[in-house]
């Protein structure tokens, strides 16, 4: 599948899915265009209407931040008629390229943090994806490290981090990620002055 830098294409698909009963609370996995997993989509069924929330990350105060929005009503359409059918359109049904453009990139200003910009890549006008890049120094081991951080989550119980978004093609995933960190560096080389956000 190949993947190209924003045209006007709206094929976004719904590839995969995956359902989880547990008691009254059904949770969804799916996979679009064979390329971006999105996990954790609780699901609802109320008077016949099907309603799907999508992971998000909600701050100390309490706020809310949506971790992906679907910007296109015919994706929003597909996705809830493949979780009410648990059936995906074939791999075959992709028609054109994955596109994909940054949105937002605003400079986290907080200190002392390796949190330093918030972002979001659009694919095919239809689909938007939150995500932040990290710098910083390893207490481990002193190394440098700069890399971009997809939506995830803290387990409770494990501590473990639980990936809640993934870009499944190594080769997309590196050609969206050095897009991001390419802008980064620009960034501090010419000290764009963007808007900054504290997420608290």
């Amino acid at each position: 599948l190949p993947l190209a830098v924003a045209q006007n294409t709206p094929n976004v698909i719904v590839t995969d899915i995956k359902k989880t009963d547990r008691g009254h609370k059904q949770s969804a996995e799916i996979v679009l265009n064979n390329l971006i997993r999105i996990k954790e989509i609780q699901v609802t069924r109320e008077a016949g209407r099907t309603t799907v929330k999508f992971p998000a990350y909600i701050s100390r105060k309490g706020r809310i931040y949506p971790q992906v929005k679907i910007l296109s009503e015919e994706l929003m359409d597909a996705i809830t008629k493949t979780i009410e059918t648990g059936e995906g359109a074939r791999v075959d049904a992709l028609s054109g390229k994955t596109d994909f453009r940054i949105n937002r990139f605003s400079p986290y200003r907080g200190k002392n943090s390796p949190l330093k910009v918030f972002a979001s890549v659009v694919f095919n006008n239809a689909l938007e994806i939150e995500c932040k890049i990290m710098e910083g120094v390893s207490r481990k081991t002193g190394r440098p490290y700069k890399f971009v951080s997809w939506p995830s989550r803290k387990d409770d119980s494990s501590g473990r981090w639980l990936k809640q978004v993934e870009i499944t093609q190594k080769h997309h995933r590196n050609k969206i990620e050095k897009a991001l960190l390419n802008r980064y560096d620009n960034l501090k080389e010419y000290k764009t002055s963007d808007t900054s956000e504290e997420w608290e």
